[in-house]
């Protein structure tokens, strides 16, 4: 699953300018392929996933795996239920 999502990301992401946006809040972002292609991607955005405690630990592994544990953050939660984080793009 990370590997079909992290490689259809970097392509997205190259399309789509982030230009004018600092926070991005993946909502239901699991291990966060879509967030590290669009961290590494644009240099002056930080990521934030939101998504059930249960996936936290795989995300926040991919962060270091990919040297964004400084730019990147996990937030638990039902984004049906729960309050969203604070960002300019979701």
């Amino acid at each position: 699953m990370w590997a079909s999502g992290y490689y259809d990301s970097i392509e997205l992401c190259q399309k789509y300018s982030f230009n004018g946006y600092q926070k991005l809040v993946d909502l239901g972002g699991a291990s966060g392929s879509f967030t590290i292609a669009a961290l590494q991607e644009n240099k002056q955005l930080y990521g934030i996933i939101m998504d059930y405690q249960a996936v936290q630990s795989y995300a926040e592994e991919k962060f270091y795996e990919h040297l964004l544990s400084e730019r990147a953050h996990f937030h638990s939660g039902d984004m049906f239920k729960d309050t969203l984080p604070a960002g300019d793009i979701y």
